[in-house]
């Protein structure tokens, strides 16, 4: 028998990071917050061409060695490409790219693509990394890389793990772990199917080489 890349939720080990997207999406069972914990500090390490933070209105141009906080909104423009890193992550945006730095707190770390393309890297000691879209959260939970395309347009994202298992939670509710690429359409309803995923090609395959994602 053919085993089965996508699977409902059974692992414990992903209970925690339900219980963080719950909150986030607003579902009663998710319930409050812990601890205080000390946000991550999370550096611009490189940069290709120009990008952009914005935060209450005010925006700043990006530099190699800045420090980013909670709330910001990064933009990079054509040919610009930004890797940025903390304790444990590495986190890149290609060209054309809108994201919100939603949570830098290490248990829920998390960021919001509005739009574009982008690759996250963690360690085994990193709880874990959450990349958000308008319906639905990927998270990974153990030490991997994951790829996610968000075409905003299309209301359409492309959830592509490439090394451990991603957790995909939906604003509806389901849940599901997959250890191959998903393609998840969030309007006019939610809806899931498996689709192929290549680095090397497509229109990601520039900034996937940038990143150093191979597979």
């Amino acid at each position: 028998m053919e085993r089965k890349t996508l699977i409902p939720v059974a692992l414990s080990g992903f209970l925690i990071a339900s219980l963080l997207v719950g909150a986030r999406f607003g579902f009663p069972w998710a319930g409050g917050a812990g601890e205080a914990e000390k946000p991550l500090s999370l550096v611009v390490s490189r940069i290709e061409g120009e990008a952009t933070a914005d935060a209450a209105g005010r925006s700043r141009a990006l530099v190699v060695g800045d420090t980013l906080v909670r709330g910001e909104v990064l933009a990079t423009s054509d040919d610009t490409r930004l890797e940025l890193t903390a304790d444990g992550v590495r986190f890149g945006m290609d060209e054309r790219t809108l994201v919100e730095l939603t949570s830098l707190i290490p248990s829920d770390l998390a960021v919001t693509v509005r739009t574009g393309r982008v690759a996250a890297t963690i360690s085994a000691d990193t709880a874990g990394f959450g990349i958000v879209t308008k319906e639905s959260e990927s998270r990974i939970s153990t030490a991997g890389t994951l790829a996610i395309t968000y075409y905003n347009f299309e209301d359409r994202v492309d959830i592509a793990p490439v090394e451990g298992p991603v957790a995909v939670f939906l604003s509806d509710g389901r849940t599901f772990i997959s250890a191959s690429a998903q393609e998840v359409t969030e309007a006019p309803s939610l809806s899931i199917r498996a689709i192929p995923f290549d680095p090397s090609a497509g229109a990601g395959a520039a900034f996937f080489a940038w990143y150093g994602l191979t597979r």
